[in-house]
């Protein structure tokens, strides 16, 4: 907020510049601080878009850099959610990737320590792409915690402004559960391309509901591919961006 309105001189180059935000939520915020802006989605690789035909195994992923400023991952929360649910950990591996900076060494760390002695929860740090589509495509089930339990509204900062990897996710079939705050409660229809959730019953009730529902998985796969091929192509981003020039 500060970087908008921090001087009168920058109110007034407000005047003569376009403002391009990633996402309708974080348009709103903008439009609360006095910025008017334009909403542009991101576009996905092609990669994402032209995948094969999954084959999926019983693998919940989550992806996303390990740190915690700002709109942490929560992983330590995703693996706590994990361990205590049987259903899920007698089951299903859960494998949580993403980037690894030297400076957050400790907090990756401390993920290890929590996660020594479970079998079934992998930490991928700092993976190639070649693997992380791997794991896209293999994955039947996609967690997002970012913003876990913060008002969006009180908080923005804190929780995902987009959400790029539940549309990763979404492309690649695998169905996506995420945290009903900032962006991606703007990019998920409940029970249509994916899952949104309040909490952890609200979470676990909605994946014990469709763990054994083979047909209504392929459903949601299926609907999940076909949003993010329409939406998120290099194509329909040059013909927005287009319009907006």
């Amino acid at each position: 907020k500060q970087l908008y309105l921090t001087s009168s001189l920058n109110r007034v180059k407000h005047l003569n510049w376009l403002f391009v935000a990633n996402s309708y939520f974080t348009q709103s915020h903008l439009k609360s601080w006095g910025v008017n802006s334009t909403v542009l989605y991101p576009y996905l690789d092609k990669n994402f878009l032209e995948s094969p035909t999954p084959k999926k195994e019983r693998v919940i992923l989550s992806v996303g850099r390990f740190f915690t400023n700002l709109h942490a991952k929560n992983h330590e929360l995703m693996i706590d959610v994990f361990l205590k649910n049987k259903k899920l950990s007698n089951g299903y591996t859960l494998i949580l990737a993403g980037g690894l900076k030297k400076e957050d060494q400790a907090y990756f760390d401390s993920l290890k320590k929590k996660t020594d002695g479970a079998k079934n929860i992998h930490l991928k740090p700092n993976i190639s792409y070649d693997e992380l589509l791997g794991l896209y495509l293999k994955s039947t089930f996609y967690w997002h915690f970012a913003g876990y339990g913060v008002d969006d509204i009180k908080r923005p900062e804190l929780v995902e402004h987009f959400g790029i990897t539940p549309i990763e996710a979404m492309a690649m079939g695998t169905i996506p559960f995420c945290f009903n705050a900032g962006g991606p409660k703007e990019l998920i229809a409940d029970g249509v391309n994916g899952f949104l959730f309040n909490d952890e019953e609200e979470l676990i009730s909605k994946m014990s509901a469709i763990m054994g529902d083979e047909t209504k998985q392929n459903e949601i796969m299926e609907n999940a591919r076909n949003y993010a091929r329409k939406n998120f192509s290099y194509d329909v981003y040059k013909q927005n961006l287009k319009k907006l020039l």
